[in-house]
């Protein structure tokens, strides 16, 4: 009685498994083929090339003062700059769907407008040159 117990338990367990290993399958399918149409990628790719400028330029502000002024703590450069290098991959990859205006890649795509809508977040966002 132990053993069927056992082979029981252990059959819904792989049932579960192959459940899970399908459900894996679909969103690991989804993920690297869903696309999003270069009309769409364009407009995040110039936000990012400005914020990113932006950024650059409220860097050499806050070496200039000795990092004194607001937003210019190891933190916040520290998210700006991790905000600018995931966006820059991000924008590497989807070079050549801007170039031949091919569908690009949502996963990638996503990653882009996760680094801008960081940007938008930091004080390098708003920096007017100060």
């Amino acid at each position: 009685m132990k053993h069927i117990f056992l082979i029981f338990t252990l059959s819904l367990a792989l049932a579960g498994c192959a459940d899970q290993m399908e459900k894996l399958r679909q969103v690991y399918t989804v993920a690297t083929t869903t696309t999003v149409p270069a009309e769409v990628v364009r407009p995040a790719a110039n936000t990012f090339d400005i914020l990113k400028g932006t950024a650059a330029n409220f860097a050499s502000f806050c070496i200039k003062n000795n990092f004194a002024p607001v937003g210019c703590d190891v933190d916040t450069r520290r998210k700006i700059s991790t905000f600018v290098r995931e966006g820059t991959k991000a924008r590497v990859e989807l070079r050549a769907s801007l170039a031949t205006g091919q569908p690009a890649l949502s996963t990638v795509y996503n990653l882009l407008v996760a680094a801008v809508t960081g940007l938008q977040g930091t004080p390098a966002a708003t920096f007017t040159g100060g």
